[in-house]
């Protein structure tokens, strides 16, 4: 059996995987092999790197749960569009152009009576790491302020850039397991070249990465493991 490619099942759905099994099965009766559906499907999953159809079916079901478990990543420009934020009526030099509320005092006890009645309409700038990001719900640790929107949100998981530099691409940092070959997302970075946010992230990328993936205006860089940069 080979061993699947840590970023092989990526666009992969039952769905799609099935019709790679049909293809097969026509593939083999215009060379005059006539083979059942349910060889076909195995065939599929031996041709995606698993030792059969369940093989390959767990794998994406598996996926889908680690997809759907990871933060949607989101523009800041986007966000305002998608989710249209609220001025705030109690300051009219708020942070955020006019849609910030802050963390204690009349504002916050604002904050909290929405939430309260909206949970998914209430949003928190968060600083770490040398930048700062939206995420949906009320939360205290390193809290800037607080947004709310007039739409709620579709879950609880975002990441939406706030206060990096304009320009910046977003880098999703992984780290290969070098015995399941599986690649696992440990953050969400920002910055102008991979060597910038690796550097940020202090990781030796001249011996440590493994891969880098282009996705329009993200980057999944996948390294071997994490190793402090020899300085």
């Amino acid at each position: 059996m080979t061993t699947p490619h840590p970023l092989q099942l990526k666009y992969l759905t039952e769905k799609n995987a099935k019709a790679l099994a049909s293809s097969i099965t026509k593939f083999l009766k215009g060379n005059s092999i006539a083979v059942p559906h349910a060889l076909a499907l195995e065939l599929a999953g031996s041709l995606c790197g698993f030792a059969d159809w369940h093989g390959l079916k767990t794998a994406i079901a598996q996926k889908e749960i680690e997809e759907a478990q990871k933060p949607k990543v989101m523009k800041y420009e986007d966000f305002l569009a998608s989710f249209r934020p609220l001025q705030n009526h109690l300051d009219s030099n708020a942070t955020a152009d006019g849609f910030g509320f802050n963390t204690s005092g009349a504002e916050f006890n604002f904050v909290k009576e929405v939430y309260a009645k909206n949970p998914l309409c209430v949003w928190t700038c968060i600083e770490g790491e040398g930048t700062s990001w939206i995420a949906s719900g009320l939360h205290h640790v390193n809290r800037l302020f607080y947004i709310i929107t007039n739409k709620p949100a579709k879950g609880p998981l975002y990441d939406i850039a706030y206060g990096h530099d304009e320009g910046d691409l977003c880098f999703e940092l992984s780290v290969l397991n070098p015995e399941t070959h599986q690649s696992e997302v440990i953050d969400t970075k920002y910055g102008s070249t991979v060597e910038e946010v690796l550097e940020l992230a202090n990781i030796d990328y001249t011996e440590e990465i493994a891969g880098i993936v282009e996705e329009g205006q993200s980057r999944v860089i996948i390294v071997k493991q994490l190793k402090p940069c020899p300085h």
